[in-house]
């Protein structure tokens, strides 16, 4: 398999993924037929020359014996903003692998915003009080919730559990789950196939509901007594559909790991998995 470029490249342009070797393989027949329609774009940054967009064509020009037509960019904004563009459009990418686009992109605008600062030129986004989190995950098209997953599996995901994010194997929100594994329980779930990464994340969110309801329901209980603050709610629980009225705006997660909590309090041999669904 041939290199695809003896230039650096922007990080930016890294951030997207290149093409296999068979969908190189026939870039570079169409290369070799048709010739380079679009030349590749370099970046001038001081003495260096780096890639901003077109990776895969100059690997293709490479593999097809094709002399490689090259542009420089002049562009006045953001070179970063600029390869986020030209990539997007033409890639179909899934929200969760937006998302590592973004956590990477994060790092990206901080310099740019910084450097613009020194240079007393502020952006419009730090004006406005933004943040390179939010600025990245306006730039492709993701939540900010989605971002800070992605950051976070970047950080504490095992390489196994990243790599299968970036894949679109696995949803980015699952994968920010299980980072709190162990990264060998990590590599040892993604292996197992997406179905038991699944699994492996309800268990944990389980688990974890669970853990705040058993320190929240000892606390309700302390404030229920005779002229406690929790009164009312007892009153209202003991009229006709008072249980649901009081009980209607827990999140499910919480009452299915509430009455996990009550059974094993009076039944502890009890084992979920065991249970019959009425």
């Amino acid at each position: 398999m041939s290199t695809a470029t003896d230039y650096e490249v922007h990080p930016a342009a890294q951030l997207f993924p290149m093409l296999d070797d068979d969908a190189t393989g026939r870039l570079a027949e169409d290369i070799r037929e048709n010739v380079l329609r679009n030349p590749i774009t370099l970046y001038r940054n001081g003495q260096a020359e780096l890639i901003l967009d077109g990776r895969n064509r100059l690997r293709a020009c490479r593999e097809a014996g094709v002399v490689p037509i090259f542009e420089y960019w002049y562009g006045k904004g953001s070179p970063t903003a600029w390869v986020v563009s030209q990539n997007l459009h033409r890639r179909h990418l899934t929200e969760s692998q937006r998302a590592m686009v973004a956590a990477g992109l994060v790092p990206l605008y901080a310099a740019e915003a910084k450097a613009r600062m020194v240079a007393g030129t502020p952006t419009a986004n730090l004006r406005e009080g933004g943040t390179a989190a939010s600025q990245a995950a306006a730039a492709v098209n993701v939540s900010p919730r989605s971002v800070e997953s992605a950051i976070q599996v970047t950080k504490d995901g095992a390489a196994e559990l990243v790599e299968a994010v970036k894949r679109g194997e696995v949803a980015v929100s699952t994968a920010a789950v299980l980072t709190e594994d162990t990264p060998e329980r990590q590599r040892e779930v993604v292996a197992r196939g997406k179905v038991e990464v699944i699994r492996r994340a309800k268990q944990i969110r389980v688990a974890k509901a669970e853990a705040r309801v058993a320190v929240r329901a000892p606390r309700r209980a302390s404030r229920c007594g005779p002229g406690g603050r929790r009164s009312k709610w007892l009153r209202a629980v003991n009229t006709p559909d008072g249980v649901s009225h009081a009980l209607q705006n827990w999140p499910r997660a919480d009452l299915e790991a509430l009455i996990k909590v009550l059974i094993r309090r009076t039944d502890p041999e009890w084992d979920p998995r065991n249970a019959v669904a009425p």
